[in-house]
């Protein structure tokens, strides 16, 4: 899977870059809003999907799902070489980016059922971003590689063999068995009412768009840097992207180790101060090594955020519900991105590089200082609570700690019984 997985990114990164050097040859120093156009059809596509596929994919096979949604994906890419008409592009890219919003949230709770020992899951999670960090590494140096004997467009064929062998990958693979959900519940609505109630997830969505606004200006603005304020070519632009995601495999790799010494609330707010000074830097960037360097580590900020993510998810919901907060989360982080696409490309094209890296400086800042204020340290995952309403013989007040009464102790996380947050001060607790 973890094979399947970083073929499949490789693939999707090649179809990036074809795009982005797509868009630059159609707009030149104002690709900026073309690729940042194309981005948001994605993450449209991630947002109404992604919801809708939590609740239906649960109760699908989760092997000829991924199989089906990965071929699926070769066939899209296959047609976008042939498109004669924009709107056909965009339409090929939506249903291409529907398939993933899918695919990504059934393979994050697969990775949580294989791994139930936290410093395996956390290492998993780890070669998760690793394999993402591959896609920002390995495609662009691909592409800068197959750019010297092929044109552009020819980079969506190396996208469809690459999805054709990771679907053949997930074939051999063995699958743990599916927990049934609970059928009582409208997903997207609980996942919804999980993430209102619970503290350190209103700050994780605060850190997905601090994490976001800061990243698109790497994916949007690298090639109007590289190619028109230092005049270098597509091969230069290859390598910037891929410096960027050689600092998200050294996070990758690193992370796993700083997680048994830190807390996840740490680790998440470390990288998005370091987001946003990088950002804040972008103004002084004269020549082709200092964006380098910058690029490597804002990488190493983007990968350090999103190693911990789904322990984050694992710790704040029981298993029957992951598929369902992951798809939340999913679609929600989604949002973020939409907007920091949105914004970046708007404000590139109006206000220029140099103000868009201080103003996204800022607005990344604001986000993370949120976070800082929002999430609970410490953040226990048991926690004391007491039940008004639940009679005193239910059989869940014998569950965990008892300490009297309607009042116990156990690993907290809202459900049913746990509709709302404990106080602090474990006097009030959720009401049952």
């Amino acid at each position: 899977m973890f094979a399947a997985q970083s073929l499949g990114l490789i693939g999707n990164g090649l179809t990036t870059m074809a795009l982005v050097f797509l868009a630059f040859r159609f707009a030149g120093a104002e690709s900026g809003v073309v690729i940042s156009f194309f981005f948001i059809i994605k993450m449209i596509a991630f947002i109404i999907v992604a919801p809708v596929a939590g609740f239906v994919t649960q109760r699908w096979d989760r092997k000829r799902t991924l199989i089906a949604l990965t071929v699926g994906r070769a066939f899209m890419v296959l047609a976008l070489p042939f498109v004669i008409e924009i709107w056909q592009a965009c339409l090929l890219i939506f249903i291409m980016h529907s398939a993933t919003a899918a695919f990504a949230p059934v393979l994050q709770v697969l990775l949580s059922d294989v791994f139930p020992e936290e410093d395996k899951y956390t290492s998993a999670l780890g070669l998760m971003r690793l394999s993402y960090g591959l896609e920002q590494l390995v495609s662009p140096l691909l592409a800068g590689i197959l750019l010297s004997i092929v044109q552009s467009e020819d980079l969506f064929f190396g996208t469809v063999v690459a999805f054709l062998c990771a679907g053949a990958l997930i074939a051999t693979a063995p699958f743990p068995k599916q927990v049934a959900p609970d059928r009582g519940r409208p997903n997207i609505l609980n996942g919804l009412r999980t993430y209102a109630a619970t503290p350190r997830l209103r700050a994780l969505f605060l850190a997905d768009f601090a994490v976001a606004i800061a990243a698109a200006t790497v994916f949007v603005n690298t090639v109007i840097f590289v190619q028109s304020r230092l005049g270098l070519s597509e091969q230069s632009t290859s390598l910037a992207f891929a410096f960027f995601g050689m600092g998200s495999i050294v996070a990758a790799l690193s992370t796993p180790a700083l997680l048994r010494v830190w807390s996840d609330r740490s680790a998440i707010l470390l990288a998005a101060i370091l987001l946003a000074a990088s950002v804040s830097c972008q103004p002084l960037v004269t020549d082709l090594g200092f964006l380098l360097i910058l690029w490597g580590v804002m990488g190493v900020g983007y990968g350090m955020a999103l190693v911990p993510v789904g322990r984050v998810l694992r710790r704040s919901a029981a298993q029957r519900d992951r598929v369902m907060l992951f798809a939340t989360q999913f679609m929600l982080t989604h949002i973020c991105w939409l907007a920091a696409y949105v914004i970046v490309g708007w404000l590139s094209y109006h206000w220029g590089l140099n103000a868009t890296a201080l103003c996204i400086a800022v607005l990344s800042a604001t986000a993370t200082i949120s976070v800082f204020l929002l999430w609970p340290d410490p953040d226990p995952a048991e926690i004391e609570h007491v039940h008004h309403d639940l009679p005193f013989d239910h059989p869940h007040l014998a569950e965990g700690v008892p300490i009297c009464a309607k009042t116990h102790r156990h690993v907290f996380m809202v459900d049913k019984l746990h509709p709302t947050w404990p106080r602090q001060d474990g006097r009030e607790g959720s009401q049952g």
